[in-house]
C-alpha cells in the first residue's frame, strides 16, 4: 500500500471507499463556488430593486387581465340564468 492509502481513514480504503472519496470531491461546495452564485443573485436582486415600480405594475396588469376575464364570465352566467 502507498503512504496516501495508509493516511486515509479505514472507511475510505478499498474500491468502494475510493468511489466515495471521488464522489465527495465532486460534490464539494466551497466558498470559491458559492461567491459567484451570490454575486449573480445580488445583481438580479439589485436590478429588481431598481425597476421595482415596473415589475409591480407588470404583475398588476397580468392580475387584472385574469380578474376581468373571470368577472365577465361570471356576469355572463348570471345573465343566462
Amino acid at each position: 500500500m502507498s503512504r496516501a492509502m495508509d493516511a486515509s481513514p479505514a472507511c475510505l480504503r478499498g474500491q468502494k471507499g475510493q468511489q466515495m472519496l471521488h464522489l465527495m470531491n465532486l460534490l464539494y461546495v466551497g466558498p470559491d463556488q458559492i461567491l459567484p452564485l451570490t454575486s449573480i443573485l445580488g445583481a438580479i436582486g439589485g436590478a429588481l430593486l431598481i425597476f421595482w415600480r415596473h415589475v409591480v405594475s407588470f404583475f398588476k396588469k397580468i392580475g387584472s387581465l385574469f380578474s376581468k376575464k373571470k368577472s365577465t364570465a361570471e356576469g355572463e352566467n348570471t345573465i343566462s340564468k
